[in-house]
């Protein structure tokens, strides 16, 4: 019983809390006049979007996903350091909720394929216009609002539990406090609207 009432309160301190949501971004592309006529578009023309962050390669958004937890991925596949088919299989495995969406210039059926295969939203060829950025958001906002887009995975909720409950039943009054800041340092730049 313990479990599920920590279980509740985790939920609770996790959940959007009503209203409208805003959802936050990760645009990694190597040439910054892309990144910021992105970041532009983006701003423009959706008011659901919060705080939109960038990377220049896959290495640095990997990096940056240790602190900022976006909703939406937005990556090019050819940059150095890492691609971004390989920062979309890396995504897909340790950041599930995150939808992400390739933009390339490259119209390469295997390029294609590969992002299938690491669950990629949409795949978006350059030029870019506001138009396609309007329906990708629309549709990846749809996508979320429908799954009741979760904060936090299954798996790292189910580990808060596990961790709380062990805290509670040996009575450790600092181990409790520590994984409740814990919890909330991890939630910070969520949607917890």
């Amino acid at each position: 019983k313990l479990k599920t009432v920590l279980a509740v309160i985790a939920y609770a301190l996790v959940s959007p809390k009503g209203g409208r949501s805003m959802y936050n971004i990760l645009l990694v592309d190597d040439e910054p006049i892309i990144r910021k006529g992105l970041a532009k578009i983006i701003r423009k023309h959706s008011p659901d979007i919060g705080e939109i962050r960038t990377a220049e390669n896959g290495a640095e958004a990997l990096k940056l996903l240790e602190t900022y937890r976006p909703h939406f991925l937005f990556t090019d596949i050819r940059m150095p350091k890492m691609d971004g088919l390989e920062l979309c299989r890396i995504v897909a495995e340790t950041h599930p909720h995150i939808q992400s969406v390739i933009i390339t210039g490259y119209d390469d059926f295997e390029y294609a394929r590969r992002s299938i295969l690491y669950g990629v939203k949409d795949y978006v060829l350059k030029p870019v216009t506001k138009r396609n950025i309007e329906d990708v958001l629309r549709r990846l906002i749809e996508t979320a609002q429908k799954r009741g887009q979760a904060v936090v995975s299954l798996s790292r909720f189910n580990e808060w539990v596990d961790k709380l409950s062990d805290a509670v039943w040996t009575l450790n009054t600092a181990s409790v406090t520590a994984q409740v800041e814990s919890m909330f340092e991890e939630l910070n730049g969520l949607r917890l609207d």
